[in-house]
């Protein structure tokens, strides 16, 4: 893409106790301490070609997800 765009596009938002089925994409909004635990959980619903994209300042070096 060469300029400029605005857009917007609606996404549907899920409370844990919401999340049903497998996800293509998963965005992870979450302190950075509660990474591991937060991604362990989110990986049951992610689909096999799916993708966790996650949104902190960054992770810990030792931070350990796989």
């Amino acid at each position: 893409m060469v300029g400029k765009a605005d857009f917007s596009v609606p996404v549907k938002a899920r409370l844990p106790e919401q999340m049903q089925g497998t996800y293509d994409l998963i965005f992870l909004l979450t302190k950075q301490l509660e990474n591991r635990k937060v991604a362990t959980f989110l990986c049951t619903y992610l689909a096999k070609d799916g993708l966790l994209v996650t949104m902190q300042n960054g992770f810990h070096a030792r931070s350990g997800i796989r």
